[in-house]
């Protein structure tokens, strides 16, 4: 600890203190002043957590950050506090610390409880409460924070909490202690003081915006990112995770059942696709199906299907005008155990596309998305002209996409157009019909389509089917998959500054060991997933007892290197703050983005966000402002 002058300034965040007082004259047990070393362990690796998901910079008044973990004080009192001094050298040093009695009484070794209260003084500090004006040098200035302080740093504490992978239960169990203590006083008193009643406390997190509080749990957000990468089953789990932390959180429940139903659709053979005899629907992996994943089961499983119609329509029942979930169940009822349900799956695709015709803010590529998915329902039910009709319109749309977007029309969008008007062309337009989109297959589809989709096999069957009604030799499957190129190899390895690589089929524990031990963050609790972070190498690990993905940020600090497919080829590095024409020059046209806009599909830190999903690579690019803001890498094991 370093030694320090007289404090300038004391800030006493009263957790407590000023009911405390006020009840002095209530008999309770006093807790032994006497620090245990497992108390004072426990408190250290809470902060250490918290500290490394804090993306703070320093707040005025400060010249030291981030704010010092002084040792639990061996005091029988009940209180936690933030405050700052001057280090002997004059500098501002924010710290903070919690008493003995609070740790005995209110924290009881419950690491969601230590999270919060932790969390709730650093609000005071991140929020530049405990910042004197001017303060005399060598006196004193101690002052109790006003309510809408103590609101601000309990919403702060809540959102590190959550950030760092601990469960809001942590604020609710600590207020609801105080009440046990018979520490609580009237909303009349509590109007004389600074701080807010328990009670009140309590009653307040019911009614407040969640948003910013889901929108920080580290299950969310990680969830986000492995629908994006198609790792179905952990982000499963981790909306799971949030559903069961904030059961009204309709995004959750929204992402949630499309984490099962893309669960669904990967255990469907090539068979139960023949079954279904449907044209191709535009979404996840049912259009892009990945190697990289082993379904629980294989085929139809009717459990996990209404798991995913549960969801979907809970999502709804929270927020009746949300679009994707009502794209998704017209989705599910297209593939249902019990084979397409045409007139369900028409009723939501219709409410989708009445609702995305109404206003600009929704995205076009859910409109696009709507619109094929319901055209290849009006295909199934016989309406050729209609299922014409809409595709040409989703082709439209795309003049309608912003630009940010990574192409006119994403490609997992044009490539299921392309299938669906083949179909059309084949049924409708005779003897030339068919010559047409046999040559639609040939030359667009089966050549610019990711083999490993399951649509891809039904595409060459189709194709097949029409050469040998035309008389036509059809080309192999290698040829035609041939002709879409390899120019990179698959991403596998991260380079930092020093030279040193970490590669994805490494040991988590031997990257740690080489890197040196640092702060894990579980994700979700109960299972090995978490996040190791190095900020100061500029990567972070998302593991289990294996590598998922490690992600790049920070300027300068590491780098991916593309090489070329064979021996001798070219090499080219990706960093950060490269720009977003550079990345398209080197790696748009072999490998279209597969990703959407993070704004219109999923939401991740309230942030305007492109995630770039380059599924052949196993490379995801984060575009901020026409630039690389962030590079991650996932296995795969794609053609």
């Amino acid at each position: 600890m370093k030694n320090v002058s007289q404090a300038f300034v004391r800030v006493w965040s009263c957790f407590g203190m000023l009911c405390f007082l006020a009840h002095a004259t209530i008999a309770l047990a006093q807790p032994n002043s006497q620090v245990d070393p497992a108390d004072e362990k426990q408190v250290k690796a809470v902060w250490e957590r918290l500290i490394a998901v804090l993306d703070v910079e320093r707040p005025d008044g400060f010249d030291i950050w981030p704010p010092v973990l002084d040792p639990i004080q061996a005091t029988a009192d009940i209180n936690a506090f933030a405050a700052c001094r001057k280090t002997e050298d004059g500098k501002v040093e924010p710290y903070l610390t919690v008493l003995n009695g609070w740790i005995q009484e209110i924290g009881q070794r419950d690491a969601d409880r230590v999270a919060f209260v932790l969390g709730h003084e650093l609000g005071h500090h991140v929020h530049g409460h405990t910042v004197a004006k001017n303060p005399a040098e060598g006196t004193i200035t101690s002052r109790a924070f006003t309510r809408e302080q103590e609101e601000e740093a309990d919403m702060f504490g809540a959102q590190i909490a959550l950030k760092a992978g601990f469960s809001m239960r942590g604020a609710i169990d600590s207020w609801r202690r105080f009440l046990e203590l018979d520490m609580e006083y009237s909303s009349f008193e509590g109007q004389g003081t600074s701080h807010p009643s328990w009670t009140e406390r309590m009653k307040r997190i019911d009614q407040m915006d969640r948003a910013p509080l889901w929108e920080s749990m580290i299950a969310f957000r990680n969830g986000v990112f492995l629908l994006q990468v198609e790792q179905y089953a952990l982000a499963e789990r981790c909306f799971r995770q949030v559903t069961k932390e904030f059961p009204d959180c309709y995004e959750a429940w929204a992402n949630l059942g499309f984490a099962q139903l893309m669960l669904y659709c990967d255990a469907l053979e090539i068979d139960d696709l023949r079954k279904y005899n449907l044209g191709q629907l535009a979404l996840g992996a049912f259009y892009r199906r990945p190697q990289t994943l082993e379904a629980r089961v294989r085929g139809i499983d009717e459990e996990l299907w209404w798991n995913a119609v549960g969801s979907l329509r809970q999502a709804l029942a929270l927020k009746k005008d949300l679009v994707i979930p009502k794209i998704n169940l017209g989705l599910a009822y297209m593939i249902s155990p019990k084979g397409p349900q045409v007139g369900q799956a028409e009723q939501f695709f219709e409410a989708a596309l009445q609702q995305t015709g109404e206003t600009d803010v929704v995205d076009p590529a859910e409109r696009q998305v709507a619109l094929i998915n319901a055209a290849v329902a009006d295909l199934a039910a016989g309406r050729l002209d209609q299922s014409s009709q809409r595709l040409e319109a989703a082709s439209r749309s795309a003049a309608n996409v912003p630009t940010g977007i990574p192409s006119p029309t994403p490609h997992f969008l044009s490539m299921a157009i392309d299938y669906n008007k083949a179909l059309l062309l084949a049924a409708t337009k005779g003897e030339q019909g068919r010559k047409d989109a046999v040559d639609l297959l040939q030359r667009n589809y089966l050549t610019q389509a990711d083999p490993s989709s399951a649509w891809w096999t039904l595409a060459y069957e189709q194709y097949e089917k029409l050469c040998r009604e035309l008389g036509i030799q059809p080309k192999p499957k290698e040829e035609l998959q041939r002709r879409r190129g390899a120019k990179w190899r698959p991403v596998t390895s991260v380079t930092l500054a020093s030279r040193q690589t970490i590669d994805l089929i490494q040991d988590p524990q031997e990257v740690v060991a080489a890197l040196g031990t640092t702060t894990r963050i579980p994700v979700i609790p109960g299972i090995r997933l978490e996040r190791i972070s190095y900020p100061e190498l500029g990567v972070e690990l998302l593991a289990t007892s294996q590598l998922l993905a490690i992600r790049v940020m920070g300027d300068d600090k590491a780098s991916i290197e593309l090489r070329g497919a064979g021996l001798g080829t070219a090499r080219h590095v990706l960093r950060i703050g490269m720009d977003k024409a550079e990345l398209e020059r080197l790696v748009e046209r072999e490998f279209p983005a597969q990703g959407l806009s993070i704004k219109h599909s999923l939401r991740l830190d309230g942030i305007d966000a492109i995630y770039r999903w380059y599924p052949a690579l196993g490379l995801a690019v984060l575009i901020k402002d026409d630039k690389v803001g962030e590079l991650i890498i996932v296995p795969t094991t794609r053609a």
